[in-house]
């Protein structure tokens, strides 16, 4: 499917975006996310996170703790104190986000993000 997306551009993760493209991104992916919300079909899909057709989770509360420290050392010096802050609050309120089995389905994308 990714071999013939003419006139796409794969983008660098290293050289980062422009504003535009990030925008167009963040649009497009919420497209995505909103064709499924609500889906109850998605319980059934073994790559989506947390589904009942899906083996039990590597990334637990714990394992994401670890994640987020060692991202803070590598990168810290990066980091602008209210990131840091918010990262700090979803880590501490995590156990419970991960618990949280109310409301609508949807998927996401926990892999966007800034390095620079």
């Amino acid at each position: 499917m990714m071999e013939d997306l003419a006139p796409a551009e794969q983008g660098d993760q290293l050289k980062g975006v422009t504003v535009g493209q990030a925008r167009l991104a963040v649009i497009e992916a919420a497209k995505l996310h909103a064709s499924h919300w609500g889906d109850d079909g998605l319980d059934a899909l073994p790559w989506v996170s947390n589904a009942q057709g899906r083996a039990a989770e590597r990334a637990n509360p714990e394992t994401v703790g670890m994640l987020w420290q060692g991202f803070k050392q590598r990168y810290g010096a990066r980091l602008q104190p209210h990131w840091t802050e918010a990262g700090e609050r979803l880590i501490e309120g995590f156990t419970g986000i991960w618990l949280s089995t109310t409301g609508r389905a949807g998927l996401t994308h926990n892999d966007f993000g800034r390095t620079t």
